[in-house]
């Protein structure tokens, strides 16, 4: 059951698109920690043909997301004095005010006429 589970999570990381580089990285590892832990499971167990399997998939996982990550925009962490209006952060970093819910999404405001003193964003 963990292996048919297994082959559902690559499944969906192939189909997943990471907003970010981070995302992607992020997505790769725990992915790739999941696969490494029932590889070893199998080698334990003497499965070579599985183990293999298992091989096989977690380089096509790493490979697929390395290569989409690559592409992405990278996450900064946005830092100001005091809290901001997400208008205003928009048009200082991006010089787009309709990026502002993006910010409000991406720092977890709950309002967003104050933003967090610092929070990760999109670098572009």
């Amino acid at each position: 059951m963990r292996r048919a589970a297994l082959a559902e999570v690559a499944r969906a990381a192939a189909r997943y698109e990471p907003p970010s580089h981070d995302q992607a990285v992020e997505t790769r590892s725990r992915v790739v920690e999941l696969i490494d832990a029932e590889m070893t499971r199998a080698g334990d167990a003497g499965q070579d043909q599985t183990y293999q399997a298992l091989r096989a998939l977690r380089t096509a996982v790493s490979v697929d997301l390395t290569e989409r990550g690559a592409s992405l925009t990278r996450r900064v962490v946005v830092s100001t004095a005091r809290p901001q209006p997400a208008l205003v952060l928009a048009q200082r970093l991006y010089q787009d005010p309709a990026r502002s819910d993006e910010l409000v999404e991406q720092s977890g405001a709950i309002h967003p006429a104050f933003l967090p003193v610092s929070f990760n964003a999109l670098a572009e």
